[in-house]
């Protein structure tokens, strides 16, 4: 006699990387073991499950159950589930999480190593306020160990009260001017990320120089489409996905659910230009960074950053190695070369057209610089960052 073949329901978010990471971990669980026929229609988080749902005569579920309607539904379907939100701790279907005290900790020590000692944190006051109130816990907590009593800590939650975008991108703009600087940001996603540093533009607040911000998820197309780039933790998400495939087929055998949440590490942190920096008070040398960032792929020279920011030459070396430990033309040379780092990461024009978009001209001195500041040709780093995600290339 044949084996039926299980039938399960996935009521993840399709809208999201994070879910469709879940998936993919989901989909490697099911082609390593024995089959599923599975349900799955496109959806966002927090979206209703399908009508179809509470009369379905399935084996099991695997939902992100974020939203007290959500949670009523499965419910009432009384089938083997495995849930991937904390959001609600009272429920008692076993749950699997990306781990918010590894996340915290991780966001908070990077933001640390960057020189911030006055850090703040951005969360979701609506859907997401649950888990936003347990990563800010354990981002204080860290930070009452780590930083001595030396760190100072603020705190801004969206969608509380205000629902006009406009509005409420006015209120997190007086937030962060009011906020000390320099400041690193811990968002607790990357939409939000993209939220602050469109609002550290409305306050003319400079992104990294006085404000850094960080991210959780790593969704690559937010975080490449915010200005800067936003650096964010990657999950592990495909893991989440595969031990909660996993779980269900042990709950659909009949074997007990552990009794505790079961917590998957993040991955790493992937780096880019929001808080590509070393924090410093020198209002100076944080001109003189902001002016270089922006015109370096024009062919600027140290005489151009001088005019830009009215002292002398042997002054501004004197800011820059205090603050940055390089001169203001390593400094150029740098941002010149993140630049270019950064088209053939994350584009496919060729090298011509990079060397021009970055100031080099020519891709044979591109390549010069190249090999004297990475040790690899401009070709091997484009082939070397497309097998590397967490950006494991050489950097600078």
């Amino acid at each position: 006699m044949a084996t039926k073949t299980p039938r399960i329901a996935l009521i993840i978010e399709t809208s999201k990387s994070y879910g469709r990471g879940i998936l993919r971990g989901i989909d490697r669980y099911v082609k390593e073991h024995a089959p599923w026929s599975l349900y799955l229609e496109p959806r966002a988080l927090g979206t209703l499950p399908p009508p179809w749902l509470r009369r379905w005569k399935g084996d099991g579920i695997i939902a992100r159950i974020s939203e007290p309607k959500i949670a009523e539904v499965i419910l009432n379907v009384n089938l083997p589930t495995v849930n991937l939100s904390s959001a609600m701790p009272e429920l008692q279907f076993p749950c699997i999480e990306s781990s918010p005290r590894t996340q915290a900790r991780m966001a908070a020590r990077h933001l640390l190593e960057r020189g911030f000692q006055n850090l703040a944190f951005c969360g979701d006051g609506g859907q997401f306020n649950n888990w936003s109130l347990r990563v800010e816990g354990y981002f204080r907590a860290f930070l009452r160990h780590a930083g001595g009593g030396k760190v100072t800590i603020g705190d801004h939650y969206l969608g509380k009260s205000r629902t006009d975008w406009d509005a409420e991108q006015e209120g997190l703009a007086e937030w962060i001017a009011r906020l000390p600087k320099p400041n690193g940001i811990l968002a607790i996603n990357d939409p939000t990320g993209l939220r602050v540093l469109e609002a550290c533009h409305r306050a003319d607040v400079m992104v990294p120089e006085q404000v850094g911000v960080i991210g959780l998820e790593n969704d690559d197309l937010v975080c490449s489409m915010t200005d800067p780039p936003l650096t964010s933790l990657m999950l592990n998400s495909q893991q989440v996905g595969y031990q909660a495939a996993e779980m269900l087929d042990s709950l659909i055998a009949g074997r007990p659910a552990p009794n505790r949440i079961v917590s998957i590490e993040p991955i790493g942190i992937v780096t880019r230009q929001s808080t590509d920096i070393r924090a410093h008070p020198d209002e100076i040398v944080a001109k003189a960074v902001r002016f270089i960032r922006h015109r370096a792929c024009e062919g600027i020279k140290v005489e151009d950053v001088l005019d830009e920011v009215q002292v002398s030459r042997s002054s501004l070396d004197r800011r820059f190695k205090s603050a940055l430990g390089r001169t203001p033309h390593e400094e150029i040379v740098r941002a010149q070369l993140k630049a270019a780092m950064q088209l053939l990461a994350e584009t496919e024009l060729n090298l011509l057209d990079i060397a021009i978009k970055t100031g080099y001209n020519h891709p044979e001195y591109m390549g010069v610089v190249f090999r004297r500041e990475l040790g690899i040709t401009p070709g091997e780093y484009r082939r070397q960052a497309a097998d590397s995600p967490l950006g494991s290339v050489p950097d600078v």
